[in-house]
């Protein structure tokens, strides 16, 4: 499962817990889905070879799943996406913010391990699940009242952002 079982996924459970985000709520998926370790088994990040392979499987799972919003944390998973289809997002400028890609929106947010609480203050990390939160919501699909037997009654309809 990612992120958990480590600081990391400890910093993101607590990330979660303090902008109401149920991790039920989410589908978690890895970039690199061999989940790539070194000799000590350490997590390392995945090379650029291996994202590639990787990258028919993930492909099929936003195919599959269908996301109104897709959140990506690191620079690698951003990378990731772009195999899949091309954005000139970058982490440093374009994090925290929500932007059109391939059909969808996208969420580019730092990694909660160590190294993402150098890059982005916890203050910021923060706000940026805080609108994860606010995305969630839009996105989620809202009843619609319409007459019963009335022609192009739904039920639910997803929500745009």
């Amino acid at each position: 499962m990612p992120l958990a079982g480590d600081y990391a996924g400890e910093a993101f459970d607590e990330l979660l817990a303090w902008a109401r985000i149920d991790r039920a709520e989410l589908f978690l998926t890895n970039a690199c889905l061999c989940a790539p370790v070194t000799a000590d088994r350490r997590h390392r990040r995945p090379s650029a070879d291996e994202l590639t392979r990787c990258s028919t499987y993930l492909r099929a799972m936003l195919e599959l799943i269908d996301p109104p919003l897709v959140v990506t944390l690191g620079a690698t998973a951003l990378a990731a996406l772009r195999l899949l289809a091309p954005h000139r997002l970058r982490l440093g400028r374009d994090g925290g913010a929500p932007h059109r890609w391939s059909g969808r929106w996208l969420l580019p947010l730092h990694h909660p391990a160590p190294r993402g609480r150098l890059a982005r203050s916890l203050a910021h990390q923060r706000a940026d699940y805080a609108l994860w939160r606010e995305l969630l919501d839009a996105c989620a699909p809202r009843a619609v009242r319409s007459e019963p037997g009335a022609a192009g009654a739904t039920g639910n309809v997803p929500g745009a952002w």
